[in-house]
């Protein structure tokens, strides 16, 4: 089964309730201009059975060095080498994100393989401030080689839903699935009923 990770959490409220429902890892966007930055960063003090993920884009060396508390670190930007090795170091394992239609992605996560520990792949849309979108599945098909992309096992993100997403695990066998709009009643406020669909249908238990 693969792994359910629920990202845009904005409050303890939604955390504790994600996690009640069985989710893998928790999502907790630091980067201020989304509409689901967390604006409170006491809440990861609090035990979850999930592992926790800070999604950073772009960060600075020194701005890595604050996130202590989480237990990986995702990388949603266009990060050089150095800032990516220096979350590794620090323990956190890495999660990066890859826009199979982009080219200049391409080659970074290609150099960066050795270094993370899974890829995620998303849309390059975000990039440019549009709202969530599929995944480009053509230029998924590219990259993928022998159920890995450059070796690593992948999270697919992207518009999924839970009216969607058994079809993409069936045709991609992805080591985990990600959601953030398609589980809201509205940006940063989770819906339990629709977190508790996306999981099972996830996770084959309906």
């Amino acid at each position: 089964m693969p792994k359910v990770k629920i990202c845009g959490i904005t409050n303890q409220a939604d955390m504790l309730m994600c996690d009640s429902l069985g989710t893998d890892l928790l999502g907790f966007i630091l980067i201020r201009e989304s509409p689901r930055f967390l604006p409170d960063l006491n809440i990861i003090g609090v035990k979850t059975n999930a592992q926790k993920v800070a999604v950073v884009r772009n960060p600075l060396p020194k701005d890595i060095e604050h996130i202590t508390e989480f237990d990986l670190i995702q990388f949603h930007g266009f990060e050089p080498p150095d800032v990516v090795l220096r979350a590794k170091e620090s323990g956190l394992k890495i999660i990066k994100t890859i826009f199979p239609d982009n080219k200049d992605s391409i080659k970074l996560c290609e150099k960066l393989s050795k270094i993370i520990d899974f890829f995620l792949v998303d849309s390059s849309s975000k990039i440019h401030g549009v709202k969530s979108s599929p995944f480009p599945t053509k230029n998924l098909e590219e990259i993928i080689d022998n159920g890995k992309i450059f070796g690593r096992d992948f999270f697919l993100s992207g518009g999924l839903t839970s009216e969607n997403v058994k079809e993409f695990i069936e045709k991609y066998n992805p080591y985990g699935v990600d959601a953030a709009s398609g589980v809201e009643e509205y940006p940063g406020k989770k819906s339990y009923k629709k977190v508790e669909e996306f999981i099972k249908a996830s996770k084959n238990k309906n």
